[in-house]
């Protein structure tokens, strides 16, 4: 009779095991159907992940506040301070870079990178007490950070923050003069990275979205504020 019982119990194990995938499987497909991974940020992460910053990039990292999606972008581009010749072998004068006065964000060999020029590091006619290196360097890193954030945008969400940087633009123009500088194709990608770093009020919903990357942007606009003074 103990035989008999211990053949029957796989039979009845089983039978129910069948329904149990079927009803795992349905769940896992709706789930990625309701909410598709996001993939780039679990690339970012992992790319993020086997980075190691040098104690002057994680300092300046640390400075700017960022959240975990925003220090997971700017850990995914290996960012470097670098001295003149070797900032300036990777950040010249080339259409397809992004440069902002003392840093660029670009893409070489599939790989994206952000360069910071190790400014303050040598004699300069610019006063230490009137222009804080600090700060430029923590500003042109949230800067350069963003510029690899909207290239990570979707289309539809690219359009809905385009909208919203035309109402910036349209009201700040200083910052349509600064934008004027680049080519038209550059224009939303540069504002983006203006806009989360040089504007204190912004409209609510882009203030949301900048959220993402920073706990307290405002405080990166007034580093931005006190060097520009």
């Amino acid at each position: 009779m103990k035989n008999s019982t211990l053949l029957k119990m796989p039979a009845k194990r089983g039978k129910n095991y069948k329904p149990t995938i079927f009803v795992c499987v349905a769940i896992v497909v709706a789930i990625l159907f309701i909410a598709p991974p996001d993939w780039q940020a679990m690339s970012d992460a992992s790319k993020a992940s086997q980075f190691t910053p040098t104690t002057q990039v994680e300092n300046l990292a640390n400075g700017i506040d960022l959240t975990k999606r925003g220090k997971d972008i700017l850990y995914a581009t290996s960012p470097q301070i670098k001295n003149k010749d070797s900032f300036n072998a990777s950040c010249g004068s080339n259409g397809d870079r992004k440069t902002f006065i003392l840093g660029c964000y670009y893409e070489k060999n599939g790989d994206e990178y952000i360069d910071i020029f190790n400014s303050g590091a040598t004699a300069s006619s610019i006063s230490s007490s009137v222009f804080n290196y600090d700060y430029s360097k923590k500003v042109t890193m949230a800067h350069e950070m963003l510029h690899a954030a909207y290239s990570r945008l979707g289309n539809g969400e690219k359009l809905e923050v385009n909208d919203l940087l035309d109402t910036v633009y349209n009201s700040n123009k200083e910052l349509r003069d600064e934008i004027g500088l680049y080519s038209p194709s550059q224009k939303y990608d540069e504002l983006y990275a203006r806009a989360g770093t040089e504007v204190r009020s912004l409209p609510v919903r882009l203030e949301e979205h900048y959220a993402k990357y920073f706990y307290n942007r405002v405080a990166v606009v007034g580093m931005y504020e006190k060097n520009k003074s």
